[in-house]
């Protein structure tokens, strides 16, 4: 299974009616379409270790099922 069909079968097993941002940013890169890097962390020590592997600056985002766009 390809990435972006394997994407998708994931979101429609779970239920999810919209991906989020990372998720979106992932099947848009299956295609060839530039997205800037990122790293899904759950945790501080994790995201201290990907913005050191990121290079500075970074940005930090809040990744959920609950939150559709960056506004919410």
């Amino acid at each position: 299974m390809d990435k972006q069909q394997e994407i998708i079968a994931n979101a429609v097993a779970t239920g999810i009616t919209s991906l989020d941002e990372h998720l979106s940013k992932e099947f848009l890169s299956c295609f060839g379409i530039p997205v800037v890097p990122e790293v899904l962390v759950s945790d501080v020590s994790h995201a201290l270790a990907a913005a050191s592997d990121l290079g500075y600056p970074v940005v930090l985002k809040a990744c959920s099922a609950g939150l559709a766009h960056k506004s919410e």
